[in-house]
């Protein structure tokens, strides 16, 4: 991958995490419909639907015979609590991400576990 579409994508990942900020300070929705605010780029709004977009994330950067662990807290150190395989495709970012460097540890969903990844390992999905 170029160096020019590395930051591409790392900035397209702040700026989804910017979005997501915005979304979760909304009050009275419920954390699986908290929408983003502004366009993400990729992600297409389905007119006919109601329901917010949610940006999803797919896995990068991990060999094949290799996981990206999912752990209880942001850092090595935190014991692991599942893994998404290299891959995995439908990682949901969750919570509010005080810094927006685009390499750090996120707090994630996928497959209903809820932990922390490096975001490094993170890359939008465009379906």
């Amino acid at each position: 991958m170029s160096s020019l579409l590395k930051n591409v994508s790392a900035f397209l990942l702040s700026l989804t995490l910017l979005f997501s900020q915005i979304a979760f300070a909304n009050e009275g929705l419920t954390e699986r419909t908290k929408p983003i605010s502004g366009k993400v780029e990729g992600v297409k709004p389905n007119p006919e639907s109601k329901e917010a977009i949610i940006p999803t994330f797919h896995v990068v950067g991990v060999d094949s015979w290799d996981v990206l662990y999912i752990r209880r807290g942001a850092g090595k150190k935190f014991k692991a609590k599942g893994s998404i395989p290299y891959n995995g495709k439908g990682v949901i970012i969750r919570g509010s991400n005080q810094n927006l460097r685009p390499f750090r540890w996120v707090a994630i969903e996928y497959k209903g576990v809820k932990g922390w990844v490096y975001s490094r390992y993170l890359e939008l999905s465009t379906q």
